[in-house]
């Protein structure tokens, strides 16, 4: 038995494939836009912050070395040796937490690198507590002995605080290079998810024109067959001439 649908079925078939392209397009779009935010609350919340956080790590260090320089030029009281204490015993765990906490959406290993950055900045800091309690008081000022291995780490090129403080800021670059790169990379990805929401729209804006078009002409002509049959029909009949199939 051939299977035959009805012209009510048939128009309400051709609606339902406008109505599915339409969902689609709406479904498409509104993924996309939810995607879209996902990655700019990732930038927004985690690597814009991240590589703010960085950049304030390395005037940190920066800081640090002039902060040390000063500390064995003068002798006395100074106004940069209470910022030295704050920056070792305040700042930097402050810092170290925020970034620690920023850590956790990098890569691993960023995460791993980060983690020996901090190694670093701890054994910097042991070597700069070293040099403040060489030179604890005036007196320590005027020790030959004291003072040449105080400012061999500090002021020579090859001293110990010296090397390391450009290891930690050279390491930082790198981390933060890596850090834009991955923001980088999530910028791309959205702008990638747009350009394929675009190219979804045009299509749409191709295909449901097209097809309700196509639809139209084919309820159409579903619906004027019947009738033109049927005309043909009644106009024969009224000449006297007898179907040969039943109607």
């Amino acid at each position: 038995m051939k299977f035959r649908f009805s012209i009510g079925r048939k128009i309400l078939l051709g609606f339902a494939a406008l109505i599915l392209l339409v969902l689609i397009a709406f479904s498409l779009t509104l993924r996309t836009i939810r995607q879209s935010r996902e990655i700019n609350d990732t930038i927004a919340k985690l690597y814009t912050p991240s590589v703010d956080s960085l950049q304030e790590m390395r005037l940190l260090i920066t800081n640090s070395k002039a902060l040390i320089n000063n500390w064995i030029s003068v002798p006395g009281p100074s106004d940069d040796k209470p910022k030295l204490k704050i920056l070792l015993d305040q700042e930097y765990p402050q810092l170290k937490k925020r970034i620690t906490h920023l850590s956790l959406g990098w890569s691993d290993t960023d995460r791993v690198l980060v983690d020996s950055i901090f190694v670093d900045c701890e054994a910097l800091w042991v070597m700069h507590r070293n040099v403040m309690n060489n030179l604890s008081d005036v007196k320590s000022y005027n020790d030959p002995g004291i003072m040449f291995d105080v400012q061999s780490s500090v002021l020579d090129n090859d001293g110990v605080i010296v090397v390391q403080t450009k290891h930690i800021l050279a390491r930082l670059d790198k981390l933060k290079g890596l850090v834009n790169i991955a923001a980088a990379q999530k910028r791309d990805e959205m702008l990638a998810s747009f350009q394929r929401l675009q190219f979804v729209v045009v299509l749409l804006l191709i295909v449901l024109p097209v097809g309700g078009l196509v639809i139209a002409l084919l309820t159409a002509r579903t619906i004027t067959r019947p009738v033109h049959y049927i005309k043909n029909i009644l106009l024969s009949m009224a000449k006297g001439i007898l179907p040969n199939q039943p109607i």
